[in-house]
């Protein structure tokens, strides 16, 4: 990209991350990304541990917990995935259960908890005109693209915070399952949500830049994110061909991420980075140019 500058994005990168940490925004998206997963796991593991304080042993805590899987949880992932037998299975058989429906019940949430912390990467600084002296410094792209990678790292570091909680409240109240096992799951979760991640944060920076107001620009990113796979799923219901339209969102593909053949998963990943490039493209085409 011509004026891309990699010191400048680093440098710009860095200091994106360190604002968000220390922000209110960035606070604020930490606060819910932490509850979020906190009351969910809660939510999962609050049955097994009411057998567990009752004197239940660990082996009939599992076949409650089976049971629960087969009998519940199982039409309910069927239901909200579409996901086919043999997923279901390496989900809920061959991989610790709870800590599946925890990832795919999570997974939900990251597209707007995405959002929530990176809708305002430029629309503030444009909105009050302090952008024109960062420009003085430093050329659109680097801004544009420094900002985009501190943003996800950011985005990255709760999510580590958060699942490094999680794995520690498994171990805890899951020790039926074994700990290696659900250690190599959440690892695989967390790869999942930061690849998930990423198409949003991008879609975030290129509404951010393209609206002057911090309030503005949140409204519309949850509109992209949350209004057009919810019409294009209504239209779904409406017209069987109008289902297909749900490939043009990045949700489509993250139960691909999960997926138990590991090319099917790189496909997934694949295709997020696709999304990923092409809204950084329109979104630096955009603010390449705008008026400032």
């Amino acid at each position: 990209m011509v004026g891309l500058n990699k010191e400048h994005v680093a440098l710009i990168a860095k200091n994106q991350a360190k604002f968000g940490i220390r922000g209110g925004t960035g606070l604020i998206f930490a606060l819910f990304t932490i509850l979020a997963g906190l009351i969910i796991g809660a939510a999962l593991v609050d049955p097994a541990s009411e057998l567990q304080n009752a004197g239940a042993s660990d082996v009939e805590v599992a076949q409650f917990a089976d049971e629960i899987v087969t009998e519940v949880g199982r039409p309910v992932v069927k239901w909200a995935t579409d996901a086919s037998e043999d997923q279901l299975d390496f989900w809920l058989v061959e991989n610790p259960a709870l800590i599946s429906a925890f990832l795919i019940l999570f997974a939900i949430f990251v597209p707007f908890l995405s959002g929530l912390g990176s809708f305002n990467q430029l629309s503030g600084d444009i909105g009050s005109r302090g952008i024109r002296y960062l420009l003085l410094r430093t050329e659109r792209i680097n801004l544009f693209m420094g900002r985009f990678i501190g943003t996800y790292l950011f985005c990255l570091v709760v999510y580590a915070v958060l699942f490094a909680i999680m794995g520690l409240f498994f171990i805890f109240k899951l020790d039926f399952y074994g700990t290696g096992d659900m250690l190599l799951w959440l690892l695989r979760g967390f790869l999942v949500v930061s690849l998930y991640t990423l198409p949003f944060v991008a879609i975030c920076s290129w509404v951010s830049c393209a609206i002057d107001s911090p309030f503005g620009s949140l409204s519309l990113c949850y509109l992209l994110i949350g209004g057009v796979p919810l019409i294009v799923w209504i239209a779904g219901r409406m017209n069987e061909y109008a289902g297909y339209l749900k490939y043009i969102t990045p949700n489509a593909y993250k139960q691909w991420l999960f997926d138990p053949n590991i090319g099917k998963a790189l496909g997934g990943g694949a295709i997020m980075l696709a999304f990923t490039a092409f809204f950084l493209f329109i979104g630096t085409r955009h603010f390449e140019g705008r008026d400032l």
